[in-house]
């Protein structure tokens, strides 16, 4: 059956009722995975009403609080039952005395009286004259967790958490922190269970949206939350569940909305990533998100003696149908922004601004606003401006539930700078930077040798969910090399992205027509991951390298006498994965069964 938990204030005599709440126990989506203290809950406007409550509670709190005063040790506080509604009726699970978290999170947002002074009747024993009132809404609550959390992973190092610029108009949502402290006057972050980002509204629908919309302006790195909070569940109001469908039906004929285009759903879109958006602007940003355009100051590019702009476009591939199967959509908005750093990036350019495109056969702005979140993270970490914002609405385009993200990239290089160099030379070395998993490439062909079933259940040999290691955001390679390109011109003589394409595609374009990139492929360790696809696909090592990264992202060519001046930017023993030697421009792999 369903689990509802009860609450209510209690002095000792009198049990006054709270709104309903549902807790979300366990660790993953569709209620899979480990219990937990609690990944999210819902309370209010559910299809168990405050009626039903207080039936309960009569069940449950008061005769509790009747014996606990007839013992002689009355109770003051809040009394907590946690109770599964089964076919033969009601069963008490559990009692707890005090609030439930996450359930306060979501049932304490909706109190239009003021909380200290009913705790002051609970302590006083005049809760009979208190006067609480609710509003008559819902509240979502969504926990952010380390990405340990609940497993049997170590839990990582603090992080600082970063909650973004709320808009002024808002008054319907808030963060709680839970395993935070101050460190060194900024807000750190390291346990179990982080914070909380709760929202309230007439629906819970509604409550839902704005709640996700919250979390998404959370810049927390390292941590997780379920995306299906209050989506699933049979304990919402059969109203609830077919919300979207309703609105549908009930639009006018010849209207927009009937077509299957929500204008509204498009500026609601726009008004949850506004944050996410703004929070990446610098002066440099003269008009942004709202606008027609983008208008980006030059007055960065006086600052270079001859600058040049480098542009790159791309998306991400079939990896969005991962993405929607799995209900995670930051990841991807990270992906693109990153894929497109990259590319720029083996140019010897840095990034100044991102422009976003994002479409869907029916805009839901919870989506987009964690996609878009995403991207903003992505272009906060690197320095670059997200000019973005543009959404598309096409029903018939696009089949329901489906989607798609591109991107172009716009950053500037000193022509002098730019590379491939001219100096490569026979003897220079490949020096590999290791991947974060398959980027944005071969996913057609990854998707075809799992099953539903095998992508979302746990793998004990990857100790993982394989779609959760596929939807591993693409690496920026930035942060390692910006130091070398910036500091010791000439010491990276060149950098090849390996995308689509594998070695064979991406190495030759940085080569000169006389001179091979032999590479090893037992030069390093291939990730466990890739070796599934190969084994469970049947793929001949020649294919996988030809498609995939193979935990090799980035490959940079550098002299052999120099290797250890890039290591040392890069902040880690990079592995040297082959050499230059005479040829005709060609990548020659060798080793590991090839």
């Amino acid at each position: 059956g369903e689990e509802v938990s009860i609450l209510g204030f209690c002095d000792g005599a009198v049990v006054k009722v709270m709104p309903p709440a549902q807790d979300h126990k366990r660790l993953l989506e569709g209620d899979r995975g480990p219990n937990t203290g609690g990944m999210g809950a819902l309370a209010g406007a559910l299809s168990f009403n405050m009626a039903d409550a207080e039936g309960l509670a009569d069940l449950a709190l008061r005769p509790m609080a009747k014996a606990l005063a007839e013992e002689g040790s009355p109770f003051a506080g809040v009394l907590y039952a946690g109770i599964i509604l089964t076919a033969q009726g009601p069963k008490v699970l559990e009692y707890n005395c005090r609030f439930g978290d996450p359930e306060a999170q979501a049932i304490l947002p909706l109190l239009d009286s003021d909380l200290a002074l009913a705790m002051k009747a609970c302590a006083d024993g005049s809760l009979h004259k208190a006067d609480l009132r609710w509003k008559p809404m819902a509240c979502a609550a969504i926990v952010l967790a380390d990405e340990g959390y609940a497993t049997e992973k170590a839990l990582p190092k603090q992080r600082i958490l970063r909650d973004l610029a709320v808009p002024e108009n808002s008054g319907d949502s808030a963060l709680f922190h839970a395993a935070t402290f101050l460190s060194e006057g900024a807000v750190a972050a390291k346990g179990g269970r982080l914070a909380c980002a709760s929202a309230w509204a007439p629906s819970l629908a509604q409550a839902v949206e704005k709640a996700y919309a919250r979390t998404a302006r959370v810049d927390l790195p390292g941590s997780r939350y379920r995306r299906d909070i209050g989506v699933s569940r049979s304990f919402l109001s059969p109203r609830e569940r077919t919300k979207g469908d309703a609105e549908k039906i009930g639009a006018p004929l010849g209207s927009y909305a009937a077509s299957g285009v929500d204008i509204e759903a498009g500026d609601k879109a726009v008004e949850l990533m506004a944050a996410a958006v703004r929070s990446t602007y610098g002066p440099e940003v003269l008009a942004g998100i709202g606008s027609f355009g983008g208008v980006y100051s030059a007055q960065r590019l006086k600052e270079m003696r001859d600058p040049v702009l480098v542009a790159s476009t791309d998306g991400v591939g079939t990896k969005v149908k991962l993405a929607a199967l799995a209900g995670n959509y930051e990841g991807i908005g990270q992906d693109i922004v990153n894929h497109c750093i990259d590319d720029i990036l083996v140019q010897g350019a840095e990034p100044l601004f991102f422009l976003d495109y994002v479409a869907t056969s029916k805009l839901r702005p919870s989506m987009v606003a964690s996609i878009v979140g995403g991207m903003a993270k992505a272009c906060r970490e690197s320095g670059c401006a997200l000019l973005g914002g543009e959404t598309a609405e096409m029903p018939g385009v696009y089949l329901p539930g489906e989607f798609d993200i591109a991107g172009a990239i716009v950053g500037a290089a000193e022509r002098a700078r730019l590379l491939p160099r001219a100096d490569l030379a026979e003897g220079d070395v490949l020096v590999g930077l290791s991947s974060s998993g398959l980027h944005t490439n071969g996913y057609s062909l990854a998707r075809s040798v799992f099953s539903e079933a095998e992508l979302l259940g746990w793998d004990p040999g990857l100790e993982a969910r394989p779609i959760d290691l596929l939807l591993e955001p693409h690496r920026s390679y930035l942060p390692a090399l910006k130091g070398a390109l910036r500091q010791k011109p000439g010491l990276v003589k060149a950098l090849a992205h390996i995308t689509g394409g594998g070695f064979e595609g991406n190495v030759p374009r940085i080569l000169p027509p006389d001179l091979d990139a032999l590479i090893d492929a037992g030069a390093w360790d291939i990730p466990p991951l890739f070796a599934l696809i190969q084994k469970k696909g049947s793929v001949p090592p020649r294919e996988m390298y030809r498609v995939f990264n193979m935990g090799m992202g980035m490959i940079a060519v550098v002299d052999p006498e120099r290797l250890g001046e890039l290591c040392a930017f890069a902040g880690a023993d990079l592995p040297v994965v082959g050499r230059l030697a005479r040829g005709s421009g060609r990548a020659l792999l060798s080793g590991r069964g090839l």
